[in-house]
């Protein structure tokens, strides 16, 4: 039902901006593939459904050196749902995870389609709790834990899909 196909940690070696450079890129890679072709690009997190990726950046320049100083997910569905059903599947995913683990992600999605592929979403985690700003580890065992939570949403929500 969904594919999670990549998985990335973004990790500083002593005072490397190196790892903070691969987001800030890919995020700059994602908008100017927005730009470029015939589908829209939308970046959404838990507040909102259209987020300026500088906010985000800036947010990345001001974390501690020597840091890890994020994750990224990729995370494609083997059918075609909507846009709004993909980000609401994932909205919730994120929220439960947040409440088991109790911590307060910092994070941004990004639903983009590229030619000839299927729609797709890139999740970048900032390593640092938005509320306390304390240190997050996101660790390999949440994504199977992300990817029960993504298919339980979409088996709960099949027949609304079906309706509509």
């Amino acid at each position: 039902m969904i594919l999670i196909i990549k998985v990335q940690m973004y990790e500083a070696k002593q005072d490397s901006v190196m790892p903070l450079t691969s987001l800030k890129n890919h995020l700059k890679y994602i908008e100017m593939i927005g730009k470029r072709n015939k589908y829209k690009t939308y970046l959404f997190n838990d507040h909102s459904n259209e987020i300026n990726p500088r906010e985000f950046i800036k947010k990345l320049n001001h974390q501690p050196k020597g840091n890890v100083p994020g994750f990224r997910l990729i995370i494609t569905y083997d059918e075609q749902y909507s846009r709004r059903h993909m980000f609401n599947h994932i909205l919730k995913a994120i929220n439960t995870l947040e409440v088991h683990n109790d911590e307060k992600y910092d994070w941004l999605g990004i639903f983009h389609i590229e030619e000839n592929s299927i729609p797709h979403v890139h999740i970048i985690i900032r390593a640092l709790d938005s509320i306390t700003d304390e240190r997050i580890e996101f660790y390999p065992n949440y994504i199977p834990k992300i990817k029960l939570l993504l298919e339980e949403e979409i088996q709960k929500n099949k027949k609304l899909y079906q309706l509509g």
